[in-house]
């Protein structure tokens, strides 16, 4: 069946609460043409559901090369970078980050960047993103929570 078919089966078992049936269907969808780019958002969300966070991940950044609009782009980018924290790749999640960023400054994306700067050892790089997250939200828990941590 086309990318497309297999794609609407996988969300249809998704929304169904068939996870394991919707990601099993939603990686044959994208190794398909035609697929539509939200076949992959599917497949990230079952994927992170089952806790296969690496396929989740995968499924995300090959999201960002398909999507046109900048806010999907950012969103997913936001997403890569916290899975790649719980994966503990801190260096994949300040990238992703900082993607995340250059499309619009977010207290959210600053806390992930600082977490990761902050596993990287990189205590002053990770000081600044508290500041700047802080700037645009002086009351993000995690921001404010980090900034106790480095003091």
């Amino acid at each position: 069946a086309p990318g497309d078919v297999l794609a609407l089966l996988g969300e249809a078992q998704l929304q169904a609460g068939d996870v394991v049936a919707a990601e099993r269907t939603l990686q044959r969808a994208v190794a398909r043409v035609p697929v539509a780019p939200s076949a992959f958002l599917d497949l990230a969300e079952s994927a992170t559901r089952l806790r296969h966070l690496t396929t989740a991940r995968s499924a995300l950044i090959d999201f960002t090369s398909l999507v046109a609009d900048e806010e999907d782009r950012r969103r997913a980018a936001q997403r890569v970078a916290d899975l790649s924290l719980q994966l503990n790749e801190p260096a994949a999640a300040a990238a992703w980050a900082r993607r995340a960023l250059d499309q619009e400054p977010a207290a959210a994306a600053y806390a992930t960047l600082a977490t990761a700067e902050l596993r990287l050892r990189h205590t002053a790089a990770a000081r600044d993103a508290v500041e700047r997250g802080l700037k645009l939200n002086a009351r993000h828990p995690g921001l404010l929570a980090l900034r106790r941590q480095l003091r």
